[in-house]
């Protein structure tokens, strides 16, 4: 009996093992310098790490954006993750994050890829209106040039991009990043 346990224990493994879900759909590209941050996570449940680094949105210094970035072999820009429209005066605190324009205090997110070269996009991907994306910043000290949080993230593939998985998320994220300048 406990021989049979342990053949179905091990049948049931390597079962799991080969039906994996996430093998051909996530590919984890390189972390980069690291010089303004790092971020880190669980891609579509694998781990995942990227450079990142925080700068102020479009100029204006009451706000500030959060990028994640990791690179191909090659060493060009592949994935960009981007929060945008944090608030200083809110400091620390949870938002969530929706697709749109960062008027009126909404706090936007994006995706895209690049080809292995980072000069040719691959496309983008949209927010998942069906999951709760959110950032948590944890400690923003403008003065010292530091953001730190924690985030999660879910992207879909609503344009139908060949050869790309249809959902993207990104959990148990955790990010320390200076400004970039």
């Amino acid at each position: 009996m406990r021989h049979l346990l342990i053949a179905s224990g091990m049948s049931l493994l390597c079962i799991l093992i080969a039906c994996n879900p996430y093998k051909d759909e996530t590919i984890l590209w390189e972390t980069g310098s690291q010089t303004f941050g790092w971020a880190e996570g669980k891609i579509n449940g694998l781990d995942w790490e990227s450079s990142a680094l925080w700068g102020y949105h479009y100029m204006d210094s009451s706000k500030y954006h959060l990028l994640f970035t990791t690179f191909t072999p090659a060493g060009g820009p592949s994935e960009y993750f981007s929060i945008l429209g944090l608030e200083w005066n809110k400091g620390k605190g949870r938002y969530t994050i929706v697709e749109g324009d960062t008027d009126d205090g909404i706090v936007t997110g994006g995706y895209s890829l690049s080809q292995e070269d980072g000069h040719v996009s691959l496309g983008s991907y949209h927010l998942d209106p069906k999951k709760n994306s959110w950032v948590r910043i944890t400690h923003a000290d403008r003065e010292a040039g530091i953001v730190e949080g924690k985030f999660e993230l879910h992207f879909e593939n609503r344009d139908a991009l060949e050869g790309l998985p249809d959902k993207v998320s990104i959990k148990n994220g955790r990010f320390e990043v200076e400004e970039y300048q």
